[in-house]
Protein backbone atom coordinates (compact mmCIF):
# COMPACT_ATOMS: atom_id res chain seq x y z
CA UNK A 1 0.00 0.00 0.00
CA UNK A 2 1.48 3.23 -1.14
CA UNK A 3 1.84 6.07 1.71
CA UNK A 4 1.11 9.36 1.08
CA UNK A 5 3.80 12.03 1.80
CA UNK A 6 3.03 13.99 5.23
CA UNK A 7 1.88 16.93 2.94
CA UNK A 8 0.41 15.69 -0.06
CA UNK A 9 -3.31 17.60 0.21
CA UNK A 10 -1.28 20.93 0.36
CA UNK A 11 1.00 19.91 -2.67
CA UNK A 12 -1.99 18.46 -4.67
CA UNK A 13 -3.47 22.37 -3.87
CA UNK A 14 -0.26 23.88 -5.36
CA UNK A 15 0.71 21.33 -8.28
CA UNK A 16 -3.09 21.92 -9.62
CA UNK A 17 -2.34 25.91 -9.81
CA UNK A 18 0.69 25.31 -11.84
CA UNK A 19 -0.20 22.81 -14.51
CA UNK A 20 -3.02 24.93 -16.45
CA UNK A 21 -0.08 27.98 -17.00
CA UNK A 22 2.87 25.41 -16.88
CA UNK A 23 3.49 21.76 -18.10
CA UNK A 24 7.00 21.26 -16.35
CA UNK A 25 7.88 22.60 -12.77
CA UNK A 26 11.29 23.60 -14.28
CA UNK A 27 9.21 25.65 -16.88
CA UNK A 28 7.39 26.96 -13.70
CA UNK A 29 10.22 27.96 -11.54
CA UNK A 30 12.31 29.99 -14.79
CA UNK A 31 9.34 32.24 -15.27
CA UNK A 32 9.05 33.02 -11.88
CA UNK A 33 12.57 32.77 -10.17
CA UNK A 34 13.41 36.57 -9.81
CA UNK A 35 10.76 37.15 -7.67
CA UNK A 36 10.61 33.78 -5.68
CA UNK A 37 12.07 33.41 -2.06
CA UNK A 38 12.17 29.11 -2.48
CA UNK A 39 15.02 27.53 -4.64
CA UNK A 40 13.66 24.83 -7.57
CA UNK A 41 14.83 21.61 -5.40
CA UNK A 42 13.23 23.03 -2.43
CA UNK A 43 9.63 24.00 -4.15
CA UNK A 44 9.84 20.62 -5.69
CA UNK A 45 9.60 19.03 -2.16
CA UNK A 46 6.23 21.25 -1.51
CA UNK A 47 4.52 20.17 -4.74
CA UNK A 48 5.37 16.28 -3.62
CA UNK A 49 4.30 16.92 -0.65
CA UNK A 50 7.65 15.88 1.22
CA UNK A 51 7.82 19.20 2.82
CA UNK A 52 6.05 21.53 4.24
CA UNK A 53 5.07 25.03 1.95
CA UNK A 54 4.75 27.67 4.73
CA UNK A 55 2.51 30.73 4.26
CA UNK A 56 5.17 33.05 2.65
CA UNK A 57 5.59 30.88 -0.26
CA UNK A 58 1.82 29.92 -0.60
CA UNK A 59 1.17 33.99 -0.80
CA UNK A 60 3.96 34.16 -3.52
CA UNK A 61 2.76 31.27 -5.96
CA UNK A 62 -0.51 33.01 -5.40
CA UNK A 63 0.44 36.30 -6.43
CA UNK A 64 2.57 34.95 -9.06
CA UNK A 65 -0.45 32.46 -10.99
CA UNK A 66 -3.18 34.90 -9.88
CA UNK A 67 -4.93 32.91 -7.83
CA UNK A 68 -6.63 33.00 -4.62
CA UNK A 69 -4.68 31.33 -2.05
CA UNK A 70 -7.14 30.45 -0.22
CA UNK A 71 -7.66 27.05 -0.81
CA UNK A 72 -3.90 26.19 0.27
CA UNK A 73 -3.76 28.11 3.02
CA UNK A 74 -6.46 26.18 4.48
CA UNK A 75 -4.95 22.92 3.30
CA UNK A 76 -2.05 24.10 5.27
CA UNK A 77 -4.17 24.81 8.18
CA UNK A 78 -6.59 22.29 8.38
CA UNK A 79 -4.05 19.30 10.02
CA UNK A 80 -2.88 21.89 12.70
CA UNK A 81 -6.41 22.02 14.17
CA UNK A 82 -7.84 19.19 16.58
CA UNK A 83 -11.33 20.32 16.78
CA UNK A 84 -13.72 18.77 13.84
CA UNK A 85 -15.87 21.55 13.82
CA UNK A 86 -12.74 24.38 14.00
CA UNK A 87 -11.54 22.07 10.71
CA UNK A 88 -15.13 22.64 8.98
CA UNK A 89 -15.77 26.59 9.91
CA UNK A 90 -12.28 27.15 8.64
CA UNK A 91 -12.71 25.01 5.49
CA UNK A 92 -15.39 27.02 4.51
CA UNK A 93 -13.52 29.77 4.32
CA UNK A 94 -11.77 28.17 0.96
CA UNK A 95 -14.31 28.69 -1.87
CA UNK A 96 -12.55 25.98 -3.31
CA UNK A 97 -12.96 22.35 -2.00
CA UNK A 98 -10.26 20.86 -0.22
CA UNK A 99 -9.75 17.20 0.44
CA UNK A 100 -12.55 16.07 2.29
CA UNK A 101 -14.01 19.35 3.29
CA UNK A 102 -17.05 20.95 1.52
CA UNK A 103 -15.79 24.65 0.04
CA UNK A 104 -17.56 27.62 0.69
CA UNK A 105 -19.69 26.07 3.79
CA UNK A 106 -20.26 29.57 4.85
CA UNK A 107 -23.27 31.73 3.51
CA UNK A 108 -22.29 34.58 1.55
CA UNK A 109 -24.26 37.55 0.53
CA UNK A 110 -24.50 37.48 -3.08
CA UNK A 111 -21.13 35.90 -3.66
CA UNK A 112 -19.29 39.06 -1.57
CA UNK A 113 -18.57 37.49 1.59
CA UNK A 114 -14.96 35.35 0.25
CA UNK A 115 -11.73 37.89 1.60
CA UNK A 116 -9.65 38.40 -1.95
CA UNK A 117 -6.75 40.33 -0.53
CA UNK A 118 -3.19 40.38 -0.77
CA UNK A 119 -2.95 42.32 2.53
CA UNK A 120 -5.25 40.87 4.75
CA UNK A 121 -3.69 37.62 6.39
CA UNK A 122 -5.45 34.16 6.92
CA UNK A 123 -5.35 34.79 10.95
CA UNK A 124 -6.76 37.90 10.61
CA UNK A 125 -9.88 36.74 9.00
CA UNK A 126 -12.04 36.76 11.75
CA UNK A 127 -10.81 40.43 13.19
CA UNK A 128 -11.86 41.72 9.12
CA UNK A 129 -15.10 43.70 8.64
CA UNK A 130 -16.25 42.93 5.17
CA UNK A 131 -18.58 44.86 3.44
CA UNK A 132 -21.36 43.22 2.03
CA UNK A 133 -24.35 44.32 -0.24
CA UNK A 134 -26.28 46.29 2.03
CA UNK A 135 -23.25 48.26 3.03
CA UNK A 136 -22.55 48.64 -0.84
CA UNK A 137 -26.18 50.21 -1.28
CA UNK A 138 -25.09 52.85 1.79
CA UNK A 139 -22.28 53.75 0.30
CA UNK A 140 -23.51 53.87 -2.99
CA UNK A 141 -25.72 56.92 -1.79
CA UNK A 142 -23.15 58.33 0.61
CA UNK A 143 -19.80 57.80 -1.58
CA UNK A 144 -18.33 59.98 1.19
CA UNK A 145 -18.55 57.10 4.04
CA UNK A 146 -15.74 55.50 1.84
CA UNK A 147 -13.26 58.04 2.78
CA UNK A 148 -14.81 57.85 6.23
CA UNK A 149 -14.45 54.25 7.15
CA UNK A 150 -10.78 54.36 5.93
CA UNK A 151 -10.24 57.14 7.73
CA UNK A 152 -10.80 55.14 10.86
CA UNK A 153 -9.17 51.35 9.54
CA UNK A 154 -5.85 53.88 9.30
CA UNK A 155 -6.12 55.22 12.84
CA UNK A 156 -6.87 51.22 14.65
CA UNK A 157 -6.67 51.01 17.47
CA UNK A 158 -6.23 54.65 18.09
CA UNK A 159 -9.65 56.60 17.24
CA UNK A 160 -10.24 59.21 14.86
CA UNK A 161 -11.27 62.30 17.04
CA UNK A 162 -14.34 64.30 16.92
CA UNK A 163 -12.65 67.30 16.37
CA UNK A 164 -11.09 66.11 13.08
CA UNK A 165 -14.16 65.96 11.60
CA UNK A 166 -15.93 69.00 13.31
CA UNK A 167 -18.39 67.78 15.91
CA UNK A 168 -17.07 69.60 18.85
CA UNK A 169 -19.97 68.80 21.33
CA UNK A 170 -21.88 65.53 22.59
CA UNK A 171 -24.96 66.71 20.70
CA UNK A 172 -23.16 66.93 17.54
CA UNK A 173 -21.75 63.47 17.93
CA UNK A 174 -24.75 61.95 18.27
CA UNK A 175 -26.82 63.51 15.25
CA UNK A 176 -23.91 62.57 12.86
CA UNK A 177 -24.14 59.21 14.35
CA UNK A 178 -27.86 59.09 14.19
CA UNK A 179 -27.97 60.62 10.70
CA UNK A 180 -25.37 58.57 8.87
CA UNK A 181 -23.74 55.35 11.57
CA UNK A 182 -26.14 54.49 13.67
CA UNK A 183 -26.57 50.73 11.80
CA UNK A 184 -23.14 50.46 12.12
CA UNK A 185 -22.76 51.72 15.37
CA UNK A 186 -25.60 48.91 16.22
CA UNK A 187 -23.97 46.24 14.41
CA UNK A 188 -20.68 47.00 16.34
CA UNK A 189 -18.59 47.46 13.26
CA UNK A 190 -18.12 51.26 14.75
CA UNK A 191 -17.98 52.04 17.93
CA UNK A 192 -18.32 56.09 19.75
CA UNK A 193 -15.18 55.97 21.97
CA UNK A 194 -16.27 59.00 24.58
CA UNK A 195 -13.43 58.35 26.85
CA UNK A 196 -11.21 58.72 24.06
CA UNK A 197 -13.54 61.61 21.95
CA UNK A 198 -13.58 59.76 18.36
CA UNK A 199 -14.72 56.60 16.32
CA UNK A 200 -13.21 53.72 16.58
CA UNK A 201 -13.26 50.29 14.60
CA UNK A 202 -14.21 47.49 16.31
CA UNK A 203 -12.12 45.31 14.13
CA UNK A 204 -8.58 45.45 12.79
CA UNK A 205 -8.88 45.20 9.04
CA UNK A 206 -11.82 46.86 6.57
CA UNK A 207 -11.94 44.95 3.02
CA UNK A 208 -14.44 45.82 -0.25
CA UNK A 209 -14.89 42.78 -2.00
CA UNK A 210 -13.09 42.56 -5.67
CA UNK A 211 -16.26 41.48 -7.35
CA UNK A 212 -18.35 43.38 -10.38
CA UNK A 213 -20.97 44.56 -8.22
CA UNK A 214 -18.13 46.87 -6.74
CA UNK A 215 -16.54 47.79 -9.40
CA UNK A 216 -17.98 51.00 -9.68
CA UNK A 217 -16.92 51.97 -6.35
CA UNK A 218 -14.03 50.72 -6.29
CA UNK A 219 -13.25 53.21 -9.34
CA UNK A 220 -14.54 55.78 -7.62
CA UNK A 221 -12.18 55.21 -5.10
CA UNK A 222 -9.50 55.20 -7.27
CA UNK A 223 -10.34 58.70 -9.16
CA UNK A 224 -10.50 60.26 -5.82
CA UNK A 225 -7.36 59.08 -4.76
CA UNK A 226 -5.72 60.23 -7.63
CA UNK A 227 -7.27 63.50 -8.17
CA UNK A 228 -6.04 64.19 -4.34
CA UNK A 229 -2.39 62.82 -4.10
CA UNK A 230 -1.62 64.27 -8.09
CA UNK A 231 -0.85 67.89 -6.43
CA UNK A 232 1.14 66.69 -3.94
CA UNK A 233 3.91 64.84 -6.08
CA UNK A 234 5.93 68.07 -6.24
CA UNK A 235 9.74 68.23 -7.11
CA UNK A 236 10.50 69.08 -3.72
CA UNK A 237 8.70 65.80 -1.89
CA UNK A 238 10.14 63.47 -4.86
CA UNK A 239 13.98 64.73 -3.67
CA UNK A 240 13.06 64.54 -0.15
CA UNK A 241 11.71 60.52 -0.50
CA UNK A 242 8.60 61.75 1.08
CA UNK A 243 6.26 60.77 -1.53
CA UNK A 244 7.57 58.73 -5.40
CA UNK A 245 5.77 58.80 -8.85
CA UNK A 246 6.99 57.03 -11.90
CA UNK A 247 5.55 56.55 -15.46
CA UNK A 248 6.89 53.89 -17.72
CA UNK A 249 6.20 51.93 -20.53
CA UNK A 250 7.52 48.61 -21.66
CA UNK A 251 6.40 45.85 -23.91
CA UNK A 252 6.10 42.45 -21.75
CA UNK A 253 4.81 39.22 -22.30
CA UNK A 254 2.01 37.74 -20.22
CA UNK A 255 4.61 35.85 -18.13
CA UNK A 256 6.85 38.89 -17.37
CA UNK A 257 3.18 40.89 -16.59
CA UNK A 258 2.07 37.93 -14.09
CA UNK A 259 5.47 38.11 -12.55
CA UNK A 260 5.55 41.59 -12.26
CA UNK A 261 1.88 41.25 -10.49
CA UNK A 262 2.99 39.08 -8.21
CA UNK A 263 6.44 41.83 -7.00
CA UNK A 264 3.70 44.55 -6.65
CA UNK A 265 1.24 42.44 -4.28
CA UNK A 266 4.05 41.64 -1.91
CA UNK A 267 4.63 45.67 -2.16
CA UNK A 268 1.53 45.98 -1.06
CA UNK A 269 1.52 43.49 1.78
CA UNK A 270 4.76 45.17 3.15
CA UNK A 271 3.45 48.40 3.22
CA UNK A 272 -0.03 47.05 5.14
CA UNK A 273 2.51 44.94 7.51
CA UNK A 274 4.38 48.21 8.57
CA UNK A 275 3.59 48.80 12.43
CA UNK A 276 1.12 51.88 13.20
CA UNK A 277 2.56 54.46 15.37
CA UNK A 278 -0.44 55.78 17.46
CA UNK A 279 -1.19 58.80 19.00
CA UNK A 280 1.82 57.86 22.07
CA UNK A 281 4.38 58.13 19.17
CA UNK A 282 5.52 61.90 19.20
CA UNK A 283 7.14 60.95 15.31
CA UNK A 284 5.55 63.34 12.48
CA UNK A 285 3.04 61.31 10.58
CA UNK A 286 1.16 61.55 7.60
CA UNK A 287 -1.77 59.64 6.47
CA UNK A 288 -0.40 58.13 2.97
CA UNK A 289 -1.91 56.34 0.52
CA UNK A 290 -0.33 53.61 -1.66
CA UNK A 291 -1.69 53.29 -5.68
CA UNK A 292 -0.32 50.75 -7.55
CA UNK A 293 -1.19 50.26 -11.39
CA UNK A 294 0.11 48.26 -13.94
CA UNK A 295 -2.05 47.64 -17.30
CA UNK A 296 -1.39 46.94 -21.05
CA UNK A 297 -2.02 50.23 -22.91
CA UNK A 298 -2.98 51.05 -26.54
CA UNK A 299 -1.07 53.97 -28.06
CA UNK A 300 -2.72 58.00 -28.11
CA UNK A 301 -2.62 59.00 -31.30
CA UNK A 302 -3.94 61.82 -33.51
CA UNK A 303 -6.99 61.62 -35.34
CA UNK A 304 -5.54 62.31 -38.83
CA UNK A 305 -2.58 59.57 -37.93
CA UNK A 306 -3.50 56.20 -38.16
CA UNK A 307 -1.46 52.95 -37.50
CA UNK A 308 -0.66 51.01 -40.66
CA UNK A 309 -2.77 48.05 -41.12
CA UNK A 310 -0.92 44.87 -42.10
CA UNK A 311 -1.12 43.60 -45.34
CA UNK A 312 -2.60 40.11 -45.67
CA UNK A 313 -0.02 37.25 -45.99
Amino acid sequence: MRVEPEYSELGKVLRGWRTPHFRSLLEFYEAGKNGFSFSYSVYSCYERGIKEAPPNVIEEVAGFLKVDPMPALVAWMLPKLGSESLKARVASLSSTPVEGWPAGAAPRAEGERRIDSNSIPLQEVDNTWVFDASERKLVEAKPWLIDFVIGIATRYPDPLPFEELGLESDAAVKAFVKTHLDRWVEDERIAVDWKGRGFRFVKRHIHFPKTEAWQKIRMHMLREAVDDMAPRLTPEAIQARRVHRTLTTRILTKDQQQELVGRLARIERDFFSMPFKGNSDPAPKDKCTLLILMTPRTDSLPDQVKPRKKRPA
